[in-house]
């Protein structure tokens, strides 16, 4: 059976959303928001843009409301750490290290997620890290409930974009 899903993603001038069924899309659809309800991919009014969502979804029947999350790439930080090679149980807490070093920001103003990653030298943990800034994503996970949907899942845009010549 194909998995369905539908993804949104809000940035400066519209709203944008694509509802696929397996690899094959099934809707794709856009709302053009006003100048100033977004700014550099930050939502900066949360009801006026979440209503935008609401008129988008009723208006294109767009289906669930669980969606996925498309973030702007703007207020992200990409890392590759070295690390050595360590015991499984420690390496998440010697990525968070590395990588609060590595960004030069708290970590408590950022989400973050990782992977591994094959290295070509023995000894050495290779690690890719990727971080959004709390109050992006917060403010994106707001205004989609507002708007009634359930983000379920995020990803940066460009990185998505990266992924799909692979899929």
């Amino acid at each position: 059976m194909a998995r369905d899903a539908t993804a949104i993603y809000i940035d400066d001038a519209s709203v944008r959303a694509l509802s696929v069924s397996g690899k094959r899309p099934r809707k794709w659809a856009t709302e053009p928001l006003d100048p100033g309800l977004v700014r550099d991919g930050f939502i900066v009014d949360e009801p006026a843009v979440a209503a935008r969502v609401r008129t988008l979804w009723a208006r294109e029947q767009m289906g669930s409301g669980r969606v996925i999350a498309g973030i702007s790439g703007i207020n992200c930080l990409y890392r590759m750490l070295t690390l050595p090679d360590l015991p499984k149980n420690l390496l998440p807490e010697a990525v968070r290290r590395e990588a609060s070093r590595a960004f030069g920001v708290p970590l408590d103003q950022l989400y973050i997620s990782w992977q591994t990653l094959p290295s070509q030298k023995q000894g050495e943990t290779l690690v890719y890290v990727a971080a959004a800034t709390r109050t992006t994503v917060d403010t994106i996970v707001r205004t989609l409930k507002r708007a009634g949907l359930n983000p379920y899942m995020m990803d940066i845009a460009p990185l998505a974009i990266a992924r799909a010549p692979a899929e």
